[in-house]
């Protein structure tokens, strides 16, 4: 147990700051200036396109794992959530950028495939989908 029994009221408040910020956080993804728009040599032009991929990534990640704490309030869950985090963060993130940078630079809009990676990366789809599995698992057993 992360947070005791007896304060059950502290994980509703943790759940509900969390799906508050992730809603803030979509509703104003465009109007934030996670890294300036500011001129860049050639060399580092993608610099803030990466850096806003990055910092979104980052930030609906951690307040998924907040949620994976109110919800399942176990070591066991929170440990693969995270292990998932780090694996979206390490590998796929990368792999992302480089499929979108080589082809089609940093415009806002994607082809269908690179649409795809970029609800998995950038919005915390992924870690939705292992929320749901989870939640299925566990009323599966219980039942």
């Amino acid at each position: 147990m992360i947070i005791p029994e007896r304060h059950k009221w502290a994980r509703w408040m943790l759940g509900f700051l969390a799906i508050c910020l992730m809603t803030l956080v979509y509703i104003f993804q465009r109007k934030w200036l996670w890294f300036p728009e500011i001129p860049f040599t050639d060399q580092v032009k993608y610099l803030p396109f990466i850096m806003n991929r990055l910092s979104r990534l980052i930030i609906n990640d951690s307040l998924c794992l907040l949620l994976f704490i109110a919800i399942f309030n176990r070591k066991a869950e929170l440990k693969l959530a995270s292990w998932v985090f780090v694996i979206e963060l390490m590998l796929v993130l990368p792999f992302y950028l480089t499929l979108k940078l080589l082809l089609e630079g940093d415009a806002e809009i994607s082809t269908p495939l690179l649409s795809f990676i970029h609800r998995l990366i950038v919005n915390p789809l992924l870690m939705m989908i292992l929320l749901s599995g989870l939640l299925y698992q566990r009323f599966r057993v219980e039942r």
